[in-house]
């Protein structure tokens, strides 16, 4: 883990030369830095105001390297698929807690499902026939509302989201024992 304090000590010291950009492991910044004079103090001056986020993102970047996945997870291919999420992650999010938001809830979904195409689905707001209410709830959140109907052998419910209007529904899912059977998608 990267220390803030000595971060700011870095640069304080030595920032316009770059030292706290090679602390962070960013060694091209670094050099750009010592050779414009911490890009002619702007980039220097900016870095009061942005080496939190900057420490931050360093160290969830370093909690998801490689290696250290490896180490917690045994199987190649989910290593491989959530450094694929992670990525993602940094290009779709610019704020570093939606970002930790997201990797949280990969880990919980991988461990709840094991199965990588079943997360990745969940992940992208997916739905299908014979998906379990959980995963309904994994995938799109609580409903906006939702009918039930108890029969003597099974349950039925439909699931509402997305209100347009005065009891209209942009999707609506229909469940039979806490399973998919259909859906209508307006």
């Amino acid at each position: 883990m990267k220390s803030l304090l000595l971060s700011y000590l870095l640069w304080l010291v030595g920032g316009l030369f770059g030292l706290h950009k090679f602390y962070l492991g960013r060694p091209i910044m670094g050099l750009l830095y010592f050779f414009t004079g911490g890009l002619f103090f702007v980039g220097w001056r900016v870095d009061l105001f942005t080496l939190p986020r900057q420490v931050r993102r360093e160290n969830l970047e370093r909690e998801y390297e490689y290696s250290h996945l490896t180490e917690v997870y045994e199987d190649e291919e989910v290593v491989k698929f959530i450094k694929k999420k992670f990525d993602e992650c940094m290009d779709k999010y610019s704020d570093l807690d939606s970002i930790e938001l997201e990797l949280m809830r990969l880990k919980d979904l991988i461990g709840k499902y094991e199965d990588m195409e079943i997360v990745e689905d969940v992940m992208n707001g997916k739905f299908w026939q014979g998906m379990s209410s959980e995963m309904v709830n994994d995938a799109l959140g609580d409903p906006d509302d939702v009918e039930q109907k108890v029969l003597k052998n099974n349950t039925r419910e439909v699931w509402k989201y997305d209100e347009i209007g005065k009891n209209r529904y942009a999707l609506k899912l229909f469940l039979e024992n806490n399973e998919v059977v259909g859906w209508d998608q307006k």
